[in-house]
């Protein structure tokens, strides 16, 4: 029951809306304090990017959280840009009958991490993500904000959601 995953989603069309809105920072790591106290979701580490973010989680019930998840963020973001900048809706237009627009890929990235060794690398590859072209925005890992980078390398939560896993 204490399965972890790893899991990637990115916006549709790759849109940068959380460097172009950093306020909707805000609604992923809201929703990743919901879940870790209302559905018992655990966050063990997570970086968001410009169009994406990756995170290691143990979900209770994984299709469900990750449905839940994306409805609730796609229903705030939808909700966010509308009073901001409607216009920038039209980049995420939907054709399907049920919504008007789509924030998040359809596909995503989404393994349970199966050994340690699995564990360390994904994480690795989580809190290093900032460092690397195309978008570096960082010399080191402790140094990007929306990570729980700094956490595990100083050994302190930066986030209440946040669970370190050694």
């Amino acid at each position: 029951m204490n399965t972890s995953y790893f899991t990637t989603m990115a916006v549709n069309g790759f849109n940068p809306i959380f460097q172009e809105f950093p306020q909707l920072i805000s609604v992923l790591l809201d929703s990743f304090d919901f879940m870790n106290r209302e559905s018992n979701v655990i966050v063990h580490g997570f970086v968001i990017m410009p169009d994406h973010f990756h995170i290691i989680w143990v979900l209770p019930d994984p299709l469900n959280n990750i449905h839940s998840f994306r409805r609730h963020t796609g229903i705030q973001i939808t909700k966010f840009l509308t009073k901001i900048q409607p216009e920038y809706l039209g980049l995420f237009w939907s054709l399907r009958k049920d919504r008007n627009h789509k924030i998040w890929k359809t596909t995503m990235g989404h393994l349970e991490i199966t050994s340690q060794d699995m564990y360390k690398q994904k994480l690795g590859y989580i809190h290093n993500n900032p460092t690397k072209h195309p978008y570096k925005f960082v010399d080191h890992p402790t140094e990007y904000l929306y990570s729980s980078a700094s956490a595990y390398l100083n050994g302190k939560k930066n986030f209440s959601f946040l669970t370190l896993k050694s």
